[in-house]
């Protein structure tokens, strides 16, 4: 018997409009109710955030494998004009906006369609406008943008497929900035390439930024013990190493280094005091968070709106512990929010919660119809893997609503 093909319900709570918002309930009065098991939002409780399903990708039936009836999805990652998620044949499906190439074409895609070039993938991560698979053998392919060096492949020519990163072998982890990206090896040392601006590659020794500084081939991060986990952000990077201990480089302004700095730059791994037995490490644009063994979680930088979670909106130079994400399993920040896996799967999240409001979260509140999460992970806006394989997304945002159709 054939397994229910896999869905992505993309959810968002983007403003979006009278006319628009019509629309959406005329077409829900049409639509029959979702199929035992699937999920579906809820009516939001008070202190809660509830998104709003608004469409129903189906895969790109021109380009699919023989038996994607029996696939599921295993990962989702999501960048900032783009989404992508790894399928149980380890091929790669992606949807979004494809300017730059960063999906392999030009234009807008409504469904998901496979990146060519791309078999026995582990994980993919998304920068701005390209993006990065790990592969199996320990190797790195990347596609899309590559005005930065972006790639790893040492030309600076953009990619509509995927193209090898040049020089690595037996990498472990593969974790993708703004503009930047990291690799852990097997010896656990880390290499870097892309944009270097702020020394955020961890090279140049430069205390002020130097505009289009770059990286076209991975470069070895010195002056770092050996590393469990990276985690670059937009102009700085982050790592967790084996000890427990967490360095961070670059940008140092607006406390995003977890420490004061004497210049705007900060080019060496340094450490962060006044955190311990460190199990998990997560770094946004400007600000970043650690999650501990025993459950707590603290986070430091920007806090505009609120995304550090500790109930102000007034920025911290040093890790603050946030009690409204105690007890959570998983970890994830973007630009503006700071996500939670609880315990029996729920989603807490502080910051721009909704992006249809602005309304803004200082303290961690629940969104609320998200249940049997199994993996979390956010870009612009927030996706989560259920237990059932399934792809619930929900505060996509974009200036131009390129993906509010």
């Amino acid at each position: 018997m054939k397994r229910a093909r896999p869905t992505i319900r993309v959810v968002t709570a983007l403003a979006i409009g009278a006319a628009l918002i019509t629309f959406l309930v005329l077409r829900a009065a049409r639509e029959d109710a979702p199929p035992p098991g699937h999920w579906a939002p809820q009516a939001a409780p008070s202190g809660s955030a509830s998104p709003l399903t608004i469409e129903l990708l189906e895969l790109d039936t021109d380009a699919v494998e023989p038996d994607v009836d029996m696939l599921t999805i295993e990962q989702v990652a999501l960048g900032s004009e783009q989404r992508c998620v790894v399928m149980s044949n380890r091929t790669v499906r992606c949807w979004g906006w494809h300017e730059w190439n960063a999906l392999g074409k030009s234009g807008l895609a409504r469904k998901r369609a496979p990146v060519r070039g791309l078999r026995d993938v582990v994980r993919v991560s998304l920068g701005y406008r390209h993006g990065c698979a790990l592969i199996a053998d320990g190797s790195v392919r990347c596609w899309g943008s590559n005005l930065m060096g972006h790639l790893g492949e040492g030309t600076g020519a953009d990619a509509t497929t995927p193209v090898p990163v040049l020089g690595l072998r037996s990498v472990t982890q593969l974790a993708v900035g703004l503009h930047h990206t990291c690799v852990r090896l097997e010896d656990r040392s880390v290499r870097c390439w892309g944009q270097n601006e702020a020394s955020q590659l961890g090279v140049g020794g430069a205390t002020t930024f130097v505009a289009f500084d770059s990286r076209a081939v991975p470069r070895p991060v010195p002056g770092l013990p050996p590393v469990d986990e990276i985690a670059p952000g937009d102009v700085h990077t982050c790592a967790r190493a084996v000890d427990a201990r967490i360095f961070c480089w670059g940008d140092a302004r607006r406390g995003t280094l977890g420490f004061e700095s004497a210049t705007e730059i900060s080019p060496h791994p340094t450490e962060v005091v006044g955190l311990r037995d460190v199990v998990q490490l997560a770094s946004a644009p400007e600000h970043a968070c650690a999650r501990m063994a025993d459950g707590s979680v603290a986070c430091w930088g920007r806090n505009t709106l609120g995304e550090l979670g500790d109930g102000t909106q007034v920025a911290k130079i040093r890790p603050t512990l946030i009690e409204g994400f105690r007890g959570a399993t998983d970890l994830h920040v973007t630009d503006g929010r700071t996500c939670a896996l609880m315990k029996g799967g729920a989603v807490r999240c502080a910051g721009l919660v909704q992006h249809a409001s602005s309304k803004v979260a200082s303290t961690p509140v629940a969104i609320q119809g998200i249940k049997d999460v199994k993996e979390l992970a956010l870009g612009n806006g927030a996706c989560v893997v259920t237990t059932g394989h399934e792809v619930a997304c929900w505060g996509y945002e974009a200036a131009t609503n390129r993906f509010s159709w």
